[in-house]
């Protein structure tokens, strides 16, 4: 060992010593490096369905440590030179994990806490695969599917596609069973392969009704009978993303069946009442509070406040999981920020000729934040094609504030000159220096063009169409003259 293996080693023996029972310290060495940067990914909450990153660099020796929190046992997302890998841990836990860029899936070496679990489970992976979700058809919320069995989906019949489904579904059983040393493998981790077997080759079945439904099959009542045979509630399971996502799958499986051959509503709010409803039928304890928790974060938007208010107070009051109350109270607060009659966050930023321009400088005018950047297609698009109403609104007490996140501001700068065709004399614009910027975060800006509006006293109003919309003028005419009354979706 030379000395700065043996630096490492201290390094990561002192970390060991005053890490919390939350952190996991993985090291190891990277051979043929092509990149010197390593992702990991870790799902922070199933509930709110955030993620936090980790990154960390090689050494001049090709070496890497890094400490990363983790709640509860299971996978962190590894990502090097864009593939990707699993690695299976829970907190307090240490693991020495060594690969190359050259035949990446087949080079994992291990040691340390789950060197044993994690042998199979790169093992696992080679044989099997990680979904890339950038190349997968995607189900929504929670369901990737891979290309090839998406392919199969479409092409099937329903008694093609599950006996497909049970020979994919063997294969990988069978891989589990006749693993070698199998006995001495975690019994947790065991039970999370199994879960991943289970549960997701079950969330593919109950997609393929929709699937096969739209291609013009019948489905007929004996392709669901795989259900009798899976725990349904699995408190055990709930750190399974395997798990969460069937239960998406099942939600949406068995409200299709309630409604039958009747028109699914579009009304958001209706869909999500009876949703919400319908879980209660199906689910009972955690995975019930936690899949009714996840349909409010997916509905608690500023405007649906109103709406939801009383389903949100019940969630508070009778859920049992204090982390998943505690979850669903953020989600709210945050929305509550940009709700109807909210203040608007105030902010001073540099316009054009160098002075100062704040929010409240426009107090007693409706005006219409628009965050935009340069290099955004879409926000130029926006821009050109709501020219026209904007120009037959500029002798009103309308003004359009453009806040633009370029990196510089020499960029915002040129493209102001570039696009000064579409600007007209009741435009402002101002730089928000970059989307990480304070303005950035104090509206949580996280995709452009994102749009606000606000009413003459400082606060949102927040159902209204963009600029662009044909009904955008006789709205906006409507709240100038004193009267929000009834407008679009954001």
């Amino acid at each position: 060992m030379n000395k700065n293996q043996l630096l490492l080693v201290l390094i990561l023996m002192c970390c060991s010593m005053i890490s919390t029972a939350r952190e996991v310290i993985i090291y190891g060495t990277v051979e043929h490096p092509v990149s010197r940067k390593i992702r990991y990914t870790v799902q922070d909450s199933y509930l709110s369905g955030n993620e936090v990153l980790y990154e960390v660099d090689l050494n001049q020796e090709n070496k890497y440590a890094v400490t990363i929190d983790l709640e509860e046992t299971g996978i962190i997302k590894m990502t090097y030179n864009r593939k990707d890998m699993w690695i299976y841990l829970w907190g307090g836990a240490y693991i020495e994990v060594n690969f190359s860029n050259h035949n990446f899936y087949s080079s994992f070496n291990y040691d340390g806490d789950a060197a044993m679990e994690n042998t199979y489970l790169a093992k696992y992976v080679e044989k099997f695969g990680i979904i890339d979700p950038y190349d997968a058809a995607a189900i929504f919320p929670a369901l990737l599917v891979s290309n090839d069995v998406y392919d199969q989906m479409l092409r099937l019949s329903p008694s093609d596609f599950s006996k497909y489904a049970a020979g994919k579904q063997q294969e990988e059983r069978s891989f589990d069973a006749n693993y070698p040393k199998r006995h001495r493998l975690n019994p947790d981790f065991l039970a999370f392969i199994k879960a991943r077997i289970d549960y997701r080759w079950a969330s593919y079945l109950l997609a393929y009704t929709y699937f096969g439904k739209k291609n013009g099959y019948e489905i007929p009542d004996t392709f669901s009978l795989f259900l009798f045979d899976l725990k349904i509630v699995n408190d055990k399971t709930l750190h399974s993303a395997d798990y969460i996502g069937f239960l998406e799958e099942y939600l949406k499986y068995n409200y299709r069946e309630m409604k039958g051959d009747t028109t699914l509503p579009t009304d958001k709010f209706q869909l999500f009442g009876e949703k919400y409803e319908l879980l209660s039928k199906l689910l009972t304890n955690t995975p019930l509070e936690l899949m009714q928790g996840r349909l409010l974060r997916r509905i608690l938007k500023p405007k649906y406040i109103p709406f939801v208010e009383t389903y949100y107070k019940d969630y508070i009051d009778y859920s049992l999981t204090e982390y998943y109350v505690y979850e669903v109270k953020k989600i709210y607060k945050e929305a509550a920020k940009f709700s109807n009659n909210a203040p608007a966050p105030d902010f001073e930023l540099m316009g054009e000729n160098g002075k100062k321009v704040r929010l409240s400088d426009f107090k007693g005018k409706v005006i219409y934040l628009s965050f935009w950047a340069s290099w955004c297609q879409p926000c130029i698009r926006e821009m050109n094609k709501s020219v026209s109403n904007r120009v037959a609104l500029q002798d009103t007490n309308i003004v359009f504030l453009y806040i633009s996140v370029d990196r510089t501001g020499d960029k915002w700068g040129k493209a102001l000159e570039k696009y000064a065709h579409y600007r007209t004399s009741r435009d402002f614009h101002v730089y928000g220096k970059g989307r990480k910027s304070e303005v950035a975060k104090k509206y949580r800006v996280i995709s452009l063009p994102q749009y606000f509006l606000v009413d003459k006293d400082g606060s949102f109003i927040t159902s209204f169409v963009k600029a662009s919309d044909s009904s955008f003028i006789p709205q906006m005419l409507e709240l100038v003259n004193g009267d929000q009354g009834n407008f679009g979706d954001k």
